[in-house]
């Protein structure tokens, strides 16, 4: 990472060592020469404790300074907001303590929030202010109505609420979700629609109607899935989607038979296969992103993901509320960026929503 000043004065560089257990970086002025150095823990993911990196001397003998992720307590539960502490020198030179700044947001996303995708920190993107509020400013007239947000990005955050009633009681509630720009900034809700009879009965297989609203409280877009057995061992026991938009077919999100790992075929509205999606071998993953991939339509090339992010020890272990990013290229049709936002929620559904 590179740090600039307001005017231009290039002030240091933080540049990550290799090492094989233990998160290492180097803290060099603006020639390059290293000044700091900082060493964090073998285990980044922790419940109840803080998360302490080391601000250490050239030698890495002596420690000077911090950078800490401060225990948020039951609150870590309910959302994804943590709290960051950082310990210096008071004679420190400034443009150093700028540089530890910049550490710790460079550790907060590559160490910390595990990042969806590279690209998200790629450009000169400033941080919303308000990370909850509405994404604004409407286009012009779009067709389907609603999707013209999705013209303006490349990737999407679908955070699952937590839901208190299910983690207190055990019963399974209707899924809530947040739809977010890269900034933060909501762009659609989204609300599954099924009865208690239907989530007690059916479980992680159940039928649904999701709909996802503006925030003028208008349905853009919605998703059908129908009842299907899901079993990997018999092909006719494959998982579909439907996703219209305004009363328009986008397409349909197909599963496709594979004994070892998830696959799928994202199709427009006449059934043709627009691209694929690949999972791995594994699913099930410990302090690390889970990632699908999307590829074209021959399977050889990768055009954007769908990751399960890693969401803290403590929600993963507690609740069934995931948060995935999505990433495809900017200039994708609207309606298959709306059949990739489907296809998000149907690997949710089948893969990560058992509690087990």
């Amino acid at each position: 990472m590179k740090l600039c000043k307001s005017t231009g004065v290039v002030c240091g560089f933080i540049e990550q060592t290799w090492s094989l257990w233990q998160p290492k970086f180097k803290v060099c002025d603006s020639t390059g020469e290293t000044i700091l150095r900082i060493k964090g823990p073998g285990i980044t993911c922790t419940f109840c404790q803080d998360v302490k990196f080391k601000v250490l001397t050239r030698d890495g003998n002596s420690e000077i300074g911090s950078i800490t992720r401060k225990l948020s307590g039951l609150s870590e539960l309910c959302n994804d907001i943590n709290q960051y502490g950082i310990s210096f020198p008071m004679d420190l030179d400034v443009k150093i303590k700028a540089v530890l700044l910049g550490a710790c947001l460079l550790i907060v996303s590559s160490h910390l929030m595990q990042p969806f995708h590279p690209q998200l920190y790629d450009g000169a993107r400033q941080p919303s202010t308000k990370p909850d509020e509405w994404m604004p400013g409407r286009p012009v007239p779009f067709n389907p109505p609603g999707l013209e947000y999705l013209t303006q990005i490349d990737q999407i955050l679908v955070q699952q609420k937590v839901e208190c009633c299910e983690v207190l009681t055990g019963c399974e509630m209707r899924n809530r979700y947040h739809i977010k720009n890269i900034m933060g900034q909501k762009i659609f809700n989204a609300i599954e629609d099924t009865t208690f009879c239907t989530r007690f009965c059916c479980g992680t297989i159940r039928p649904f109607n999701m709909k996802i609203i503006d925030s003028e409280g208008q349905e853009v877009m919605h998703l059908y899935r129908p009842l299907k057995c899901q079993d990997c061992c018999f092909p006719c026991c494959l998982q579909s989607m439907q996703v219209t938009a305004s009363g328009i077919v986008c397409g349909y999100i197909k599963q496709t038979w594979s004994l070892c790992k998830p696959k799928f075929k994202v199709c427009d509205s006449s059934g043709e296969t627009i691209f694929r999606i690949k999972g791995p071998f594994c699913i099930f993953s410990c302090c690390r992103d889970v990632k699908f991939k999307v590829l074209t339509r021959d399977g050889e090339s990768e055009v954007g993901c769908i990751t399960k992010q890693w969401s803290g020890l403590a929600r993963e272990l507690f609740t069934d509320a995931d948060h995935f990013g999505i990433s495809f290229p900017m200039d994708l049709d609207v309606k298959i960026k709306a059949l990739l936002l489907g296809a998000c929620f149907l690997i949710d559904f089948m893969y990560f929503e058992d509690p087990n």
